[in-house]
């Protein structure tokens, strides 16, 4: 509200200072609204000017609305007051369900990135667990074979003397003396 005590701020005269961004906010509703409401009833006038280069130039506008007297101001005031609780009501339900959607959205991320870790450490497990058992394996392999060259050098040793004749222990058989 406007003091109209202060001569300074009388808004039929001239701005003292630069309009703050407010005003301007506030001035842009106010024409807006007003064009809205005579432009259904097709009462905007422009004052046109034709410039220096012979261009047409808006340089007034009036907007009239036509006498009722039936409150229809008043009807038109309370329907686009009743628009204007719709936009806002269907913007913040918008809004709602947009940042529902945006929670959604970071659960189903870090969902994703706690079964990609599993994922990553079972492979992780999985590969050392096959490496440990690769190690194991070969350990095994070795130990075989050592055992095999061992048993093959003492047989050439047995033959060698004479103790040991393709599988025969002195002249018996070694799988009868186990029956």
């Amino acid at each position: 509200m406007q003091d109209v005590r202060n001569v300074d701020n009388d808004p039929s005269k001239p701005l003292t200072s630069p309009p703050t961004p407010e005003r301007l906010a506030w001035n842009r509703f106010i024409i807006k609204f007003a064009l809205s409401l005579c432009l259904k009833h097709q009462s905007v006038f422009a004052l046109v000017k034709q410039d220096s280069y012979g261009k047409d130039v808006v340089v007034g506008a009036s907007c009239m609305v036509p006498p009722n007297d039936k409150g229809r101001l008043l009807d038109l005031l309370s329907a686009a007051n009743a628009s204007l609780e719709e936009d806002v009501l269907s913007l913040a339900d918008r809004l709602e369900r947009l940042s529902a959607l945006h929670e959604e959205e970071r659960g189903a991320q870090e969902r994703r990135r706690r079964k990609w870790r599993a994922a990553h450490d079972g492979l992780r497990r999985t590969v050392e667990s096959m490496g440990r058992a690769y190690a194991d394996a070969k350990r095994k392999l070795v130990r075989i074979a050592a055992r095999a060259i061992v048993r093959e050098r003492e047989g050439r040793l047995l033959e060698e003397r004479g103790v040991w004749a393709g599988g025969r222990w002195r002249g018996r058989d070694v799988a009868s003396s186990y029956s």
